[in-house]
């Protein structure tokens, strides 16, 4: 989900104000926004690797879609795509929670942790939670770690 989110946003970037299905690109990122604030974890502020099976054994909380979705929130509110009142709290709660969930440091050295490898797309609940494919460091997570954390900041710089 994560990567459809960042796809749907960043398109917009290139895509012309006038081309005929703009529009329906961004009901979709509008609805996309709406899904993904639904399960963001009340008190983590971050998102389960199986997004909507939150409550389900075995499932925890994952670094990679957590950094997507947060940059995905960040960027439309900053873009004007979706209202800043309805989602500023839940881009900056994802925020927060990625540092307080992922980020450990150890002297110098920062890491953000709890990366799921990749799987592709048919696999089990069962494959998709096995914690032998959790990394840290990985690109995918630390690639939109970066992303999120430069949309984050210019959402909190402007008034």
């Amino acid at each position: 989900m994560g990567w459809y989110g960042m796809a749907l946003i960043d398109v917009l970037d290139y895509l012309p104000l006038t081309h005929p299905r703009r529009a329906e690109l961004l009901d979709a990122l509008q609805r996309f926004a709406a899904g993904v604030v639904r399960y963001q974890g009340a008190t983590t502020g971050v998102w389960y690797q199986v997004v909507d099976q939150g409550t389900r054994a075995g499932n925890y909380l994952e670094a990679s879609a957590s950094c997507m979705f947060t940059y995905v929130l960040a960027k439309a509110i900053n873009n004007g795509y979706i209202s800043s009142a309805t989602y500023k709290t839940a881009a900056t709660q994802g925020y927060a929670g990625i540092i307080n969930q992922f980020v450990t440091v150890t002297g110098t050295t920062y890491n953000l942790n709890s990366i799921r490898a990749g799987l592709g797309v048919s696999v089990t609940y069962e494959q998709y939670i096995n914690p032998t494919g959790i990394l840290s460091n990985d690109h995918k997570g630390v690639a939109a770690f970066i992303l999120a954390s430069n949309e984050i900041q210019i959402l909190v710089s402007t008034p």
